[in-house]
Formats: structure tokens, C-alpha cells, sequence
């Protein structure tokens, strides 16, 4: 019930918090950035691999959803695959969606202390995509894990209570963010993932995937760049992984000499001999071999007077 108490406390807290945006120039990361079912505030909790000065968010009353669907074994190992819907806070607000699986492993044997104190077993896997709708852009983007993180509990609960399944772990992210005002650009960092479901009295979690009747969700995003990187860094249109000048705008993309990299970066020449027999076409800069000659032989003081 650790995750269930979890929430309560959340919604009480009254931390505001400070968008890492008010202090860019550039685009906002998510830094900050908080998903939630249910009115509350996040903070970092000083939570192994989180960094201690994300700023806390306080997610607002909005309507949400969650569906999750659980499967459990003896050994305390299991799955908790869920949907949900809601509201975001921070430099983003507006409302998301998320789909994920979280895979927990074995509970550790009596006497061995827990992995975390949310459960008695490790979060070994973990795959999301989600979606932020808001004014100020569109984001998309994953959150995974490479090594198990967390602690959890799958379909344990004491006697006579609701059966319950639980996980509460730091997870990496990548996001792609389209701003309202044109361009795309990339964030990464770690998110604080919080979730927990509690299952029907009468069932049973070791035989069957459970569809559980109360689940709850959290989420606080902590970037590691400080502002978000462009995708397109000279801003001509064409992204930088398909720009074959990507420091310098050219939106035609023309290459003269066919050689990979664009004519408005192609390393002008250093001997006279490169400029003949055509040669001087291969630089896109020239108007004639006369005037590319002239480049070389002063060195570059006569400038290229265009093709």
C-alpha cells in the first residue's frame, strides 16, 4: 500500500515549482515536466539516479484515465502493462498519454534486504511512448530502462486487504519537441515513474492477468541538457542527420561534385590546379574558372563572385 499512501501524500504537498524554461533562451526541455492522475506534486525525493534540484510539480485537478492490466507468478516476478491519460504540469502543460510495460523480477529470498522500499522485487525491464498535447508544442518520445532500477511488488498485498501491484524506478527518456512556433528539436534525461494498481479482493494474480479496479500514476521528467537540442542546427529546413551541410543553411542541398557534402561547405580550393578542366564547378562558388584562379592565387582575398 506503500505507492497508495504514496499518492495521498502527494496531494497534500504544496512545493511549487520553477520551469527550467524562465531561464533558456532557447527551447524548454522537459525538465520539470509532471504527469499525474490525481491532483498532487512530485518532487525528486532524493531517489538514487535523479537529481536532487529537479524542480517539484504540482500536477492540477483534470480528468484522467488509466487501465492496467497485471500478470503475476509465485516467485513474485510479473508484468504491469497500462494505459493512461491526463494532465501535465511544467513547461508543457496540457494533457498526455502514455502506454507502457514494466517487468518486475523475482521477489528476493527471506533475510536479503529489498531492492527499494516500494517492494520486494527489482524492475528489470521497462518500455513507454507517450505523447504531450500542449500550446506550446507537440512531444513525443520513449522511456526505457538498460539495467534494473526500482523496486516493486507484484500482486502481493496483507491478508484481507486488495491485492496490489507496484513499481516506483528511475527511467531514461528521449523526446522529439515541436514547437508551435516551427522546427523540431531532442531532450533526454531520467523520469521518476510511480504507478500502482490495486487488484479485486476475490482475485487471484498467479493464475490470470488481472484487469485491476483502482490504479494511480505519476511522473516528473529531470532533462540533461539545458535546453533542447535543435534537430535542423542551421535552420534551412532539412534536418541535420539528412543535411549534407549541416552548420550551414542550404535548402536546396545542392552538391555539385557529388561527393557528399553540400557546395555551401565544400572546402574551397588551395591550388590553381584544382580549378581546371571544370573543376571550378565542383565548388559551387565560382562564376568561371578565371575567377576561381583568382581565389587561389590571393589567397582568398578576391572572394568567389557567384556561379
Amino acid at each position: 500500500m506503500r505507492l497508495r499512501a504514496l499518492a495521498a501524500l502527494l496531494g497534500v504537498m504544496s512545493l511549487s515549482f520553477g520551469s527550467a524554461a524562465e531561464a533558456q533562451t532557447g527551447v524548454a526541455t522537459l525538465n520539470g515536466e509532471a504527469f499525474g492522475t490525481r491532483q498532487g506534486c512530485l518532487s525528486s525525493f532524493h531517489i538514487p539516479g535523479f537529481p536532487a534540484d529537479t524542480p517539484a510539480t504540482c500536477v492540477p485537478t483534470g480528468p484522467s484515465t488509466k487501465t492496467s492490466t497485471v500478470r503475476c507468478f509465485t516467485d513474485g516476478s510479473g508484468t504491469i502493462s497500462y494505459t493512461v491519460t491526463g494532465v501535465t504540469a511544467g513547461p508543457y502543460p496540457g494533457t498526455y498519454s502514455e502506454t507502457g510495460l514494466i517487468t518486475l523480477g523475482p521477489r528476493v529470498a527471506p533475510g536479503v534486504p529489498n531492492p527499494g522500499p516500494y517492494g520486494q522485487s527489482s524492475v528489470v525491464g521497462f518500455e513507454a511512448t507517450f505523447h504531450i498535447d500542449s500550446l506550446n508544442a507537440d512531444v513525443d518520445g520513449r522511456k526505457f530502462i538498460s539495467a534494473p532500477t526500482g523496486s516493486g511488488n507484484c500482486g502481493q498485498g496483507p491478508s484481507g486487504f486488495p491485492r496490489q501491484s507496484q513499481a516506483f524506478f528511475v527511467a531514461s527518456y528521449e523526446a522529439t519537441i515541436q514547437p508551435t512556433a516551427g522546427g523540431e528539436f531532442g531532450d533526454e534525461g531520467v523520469a521518476v515513474v510511480s504507478t500502482y494498481a490495486i487488484t479485486a479482493t476475490a482475485s487471484n494474480p498467479f493464475q490470470q492477468p488481472v484487469v485491476t479496479s483502482e490504479v494511480g500514476h505519476f511522473e516528473l521528467f529531470a532533462s540533461f541538457l539545458t535546453e533542447a537540442r535543435s534537430f535542423d542546427t542551421d535552420g534551412d529546413g532539412v534536418d541535420d542527420d539528412a543535411d549534407n551541410c549541416p552548420a550551414t543553411a542550404n535548402p536546396g542541398q545542392a552538391d555539385a561534385d557529388g561527393d557528399g557534402q553540400g557546395d555551401a561547405c565544400e572546402p574551397p580550393p588551395t591550388t590553381t590546379e584544382a580549378c581546371k578542366d571544370g573543376g571550378w564547378q565542383t565548388f559551387g562558388i565560382f562564376k568561371n574558372q578565371g575567377d576561381c584562379v583568382s581565389f587561389v592565387a590571393t589567397k582568398g582575398k578576391n572572394g568567389p563572385s557567384g556561379p
